[in-house]
């Protein structure tokens, strides 16, 4: 006689609490596994940029382009139309996987701080980006207004700093990066802050939607960055302060 052996109610119940428990341990595991693929991926969109936007400075007299994306609103100047995603990017590699709004939020994932600081620059957005472009080569006063010629050309005499509209973020980053920041002579730490930044920390595109801002302090790391030297890195919204801690707020 064959004698058939069945679950109890009880062991089936035990076995189903096993499963639900091992469940519960792994899904936070999956959601971080999954979260970390994304950041590569967005890492990944950042150095093909990057890249990119190499070939065409070497293309273009060692010049930036005006836009990452093509089809962006003429809202500035109609007959700066330079992109690279005409160099066969395609449209995916400008939208960070973890932007829920797929690049349509103009703030492009920043939030400002309720004291100010480091800026809105919801003009530098472009539609279905979700990275600030750190270098457009536009020049007019809607991107480089007076207070951000003070800013970036602080080194320089005011008779000799460029005039609104006569320069763009491209060539005022690579003064920056040239120059240093905040060189004012009115400071009695004068010379600390002329130092020179170096190409492997010196943004040209950045990414602010890896951490949730309205979560976390302003003072953790949250952006991801990709430099002129290529490197992928985080940094505080103000990179600079991570690159010289005693620079000021």
């Amino acid at each position: 006689m064959i004698v058939r052996k069945a679950f109890t109610l009880m062991e089936l119940m035990i076995v189903v609490g096993i499963i639900a428990v091992l469940a519960s341990m792994a899904f936070p595991a999956f959601s971080m596994i999954r979260r970390q693929v994304n950041q590569l991926k967005c890492s990944n969109n950042l150095k093909q940029i990057a890249l990119a936007l190499e070939v065409y400075r070497q293309e273009h007299n060692d010049s930036f382009p005006y836009y990452l994306r093509v089809g962006q609103s003429a809202t500035f100047d109609p007959l700066n139309t330079a992109n690279i995603e005409s160099m066969e990017l395609p449209a995916k590699m400008f939208v960070c996987p973890l932007d829920k709004n797929r690049g349509m939020q103009v703030l492009m994932g920043r939030r400002i701080p309720s004291g100010g600081g480091w800026g809105d620059y919801s003009f530098l957005h472009e539609k279905g980006s979700s990275y600030l472009f750190e270098a457009s080569s536009i020049r007019d006063t809607a991107h480089f207004p007076s207070d951000l010629i003070d800013y970036f050309y602080r080194d320089m005499e005011s008779t000799t700093r460029p005039s609104p509209g006569t320069t763009s973020w491209a060539e005022a980053k690579l003064h920056q990066q040239k120059f240093g920041n905040l060189k004012d002579a009115s400071k009695s730490n004068y010379e600390r802050y002329g130092n020179p930044f170096v190409a492997e920390t010196m943004p040209i595109v950045r990414c602010y939607h890896h951490v949730d801002w309205n979560v976390v302090s302003d003072a953790q790391r949250k952006v991801s960055n990709v430099s002129l030297g290529f490197n992928i890195f985080l940094s505080s919204p103000y990179w600079e302060k991570d690159v010289t801690p005693n620079i000021d707020p």
